[in-house]
């Protein structure tokens, strides 16, 4: 998107130039700007669920482990943890 934006204006100065000619150009073009969002965020909730849904199952396998507890203790300590790989 942003190098469309250049596409479009080779005159911009710098990154806020950008950003305020991108904005002009979008409020011109509301359609055009859903669209794009749209195709951009297409399947990202179900992207965004299936890495939490893996990510609890794997923390949940290390929260058993003594590495856990000892980055807990570690860290409530307030101390660098020495972990061991088990």
């Amino acid at each position: 998107m942003l190098q469309f934006c250049y596409t479009l204006m080779p005159a911009i100065d710098g990154p806020f130039d950008l950003i305020v000619n991108g904005m002009s150009w979008t409020c011109r073009s509301p359609l055009g700007l859903i669209s794009t969002r749209a195709t951009m965020r297409a399947g990202l909730a179900d992207r965004v669920l299936a890495a939490t849904n893996h990510e609890l199952i794997e923390q949940t396998k290390l929260r058993a482990t003594e590495d856990f507890k000892e980055g807990v203790k570690a860290t409530a300590e307030r101390r660098v943890a020495n972990f061991k790989g088990r």
